[in-house]
C-alpha cells in the first residue's frame, strides 16, 4: 500500500502543481482556497480523472489570477476541474471540511485518494438527490481526513447549467459548525419576517376585502 501511495504522489508531483496547503495552520479556523487551487477548463466536458492526472493534460492547469474569495466563469457549458494539494504537517490525524458555497452548481464530483493511493469519487450537485451529499448542508460540504505528516492531491469536477461560481473554503469542523448555526439563525429570522408579513396582510385582506392585500400575500409567498 505504501508503494502504491508513493507512486500516486509521484505521478501528481510530476504534473507541476503548486506547493501544498498545510491544513494544520488554519489560524482563524477557515481559509479561502482560491489562492491554492489549480484550474482546468474542459469545454467538451469529456475529460476523466485519469486524463487530468496524466502528464499530457496536467500541465494545462492554471492558477486563478487574483486572490478574490470566489472564482467566477459566468454562464458556460464547460466543465471545470480543480486541483488542490493539501498537507498535514502535524503529528495528529486531522479532519477538515471543504465547502463550495454556491448551491446552484448542477454537478459536483470530488475525487480523493485513499490509503492505498486509489481515488474514490463522490458525485453530487443540485441535479442529484440531497441524500447524495456526504454532509447535510444547503451548500456542498465534503469531509476530509489526513493522516499525520501526509499529503493528498484532491480533484473536483464542476459543471453548472447556471453561472459557474466557486467560493471554496476549508474549515476546521468546530468553526464550520458555529458558522452553520449563525447561518441558520439568519435564515430563520428572514423567513420569520416574511411569514409575519404574509399573516399581517392576510388579516388586512380579511378585514378590508381589498384585493391588493391578497396580491401582496401572493407576492411575498
Amino acid at each position: 500500500l505504501a508503494m502504491a501511495a508513493t507512486a500516486c504522489r509521484a505521478q501528481d508531483s510530476a504534473t507541476g502543481h503548486r506547493a501544498a496547503l498545510d491544513i494544520s495552520e488554519l489560524s482563524d479556523g477557515v481559509a479561502s482556497l482560491t489562492p491554492h487551487l489549480d484550474i482546468l477548463e474542459d469545454p467538451e466536458g469529456q475529460l476523466t480523472l485519469a486524463d487530468v492526472r496524466s502528464a499530457a493534460v496536467a500541465h494545462r492547469f492554471t492558477r486563478h489570477p487574483t486572490n478574490t474569495p470566489t472564482i467566477s466563469h459566468g454562464y458556460t457549458r464547460s466543465a471545470f476541474w480543480l486541483r488542490l494539494h493539501v498537507h498535514n504537517a502535524s503529528a495528529q490525524p486531522l479532519k477538515r471540511l471543504l465547502e463550495l458555497g454556491y448551491a446552484a452548481l448542477t454537478s459536483v464530483d470530488i475525487f480523493q485518494p485513499g490509503a492505498n493511493g486509489a481515488y474514490s469519487a463522490i458525485a453530487t450537485g443540485s441535479a442529484h438527490p440531497f441524500a447524495s451529499r456526504p454532509y447535510a448542508n444547503h451548500n456542498f460540504v465534503f469531509p476530509l481526513q489526513l493522516a499525520p505528516r501526509s499529503s493528498q492531491v484532491i480533484y473536483l469536477r464542476l459543471q453548472s447549467s447556471s453561472s459557474v461560481l466557486i467560493p471554496a473554503r476549508l474549515w476546521v469542523p468546530e468553526e464550520f459548525a458555529q458558522q452553520e448555526r449563525n447561518d441558520y439563525v439568519a435564515q430563520a429570522w428572514y423567513f420569520g419576517m416574511a411569514t409575519a408579513m404574509v399573516l399581517f396582510n392576510l388579516v388586512l385582506y380579511i378585514a378590508l376585502r381589498d384585493s391588493i392585500y391578497l396580491l401582496y400575500v401572493a407576492f411575498v409567498l
